[in-house]
């Protein structure tokens, strides 16, 4: 008999997205970058930095960075798909991510 998701070891998977342990890249109180939302999915997307971001997880997902709603400031509650935003980057297990984002 195969596994049923009451069997699941849930304790071995941990939580994922916004709740991960993070880590500032570069000063944490470091410049502000900016980039494009390409996907916004309800409660998370994507941005495309304009530039660059020197960190070796910045080659994973072709380069987007992602960004949770609990991450949004300014009262902006989501992003729309072309809308240009400010942030500050992080990295998790999952790879980078937006925090402090604002509409530019």
């Amino acid at each position: 008999m195969g596994w049923l998701w009451a069997d699941f070891p849930w304790g071995m998977v941990g939580k994922g997205g916004p709740d991960l342990p993070r880590e500032p890249v570069g000063e944490a109180d470091g410049p502000t970058l900016q980039g494009e939302v390409t996907e916004w999915k309800g409660n998370f997307g994507w941005i495309k930095p304009s530039a660059d971001i020197d960190h070796p997880a910045a080659s994973r997902r072709d380069g987007k960075v992602y960004v949770h709603k609990q991450d949004l400031q300014g009262g902006v509650e989501a992003l729309e798909p072309g809308q240009t935003v400010k942030f500050k980057a992080y990295v998790d297990s999952s790879g980078l991510g937006a925090s402090d984002v604002v509409l530019a």
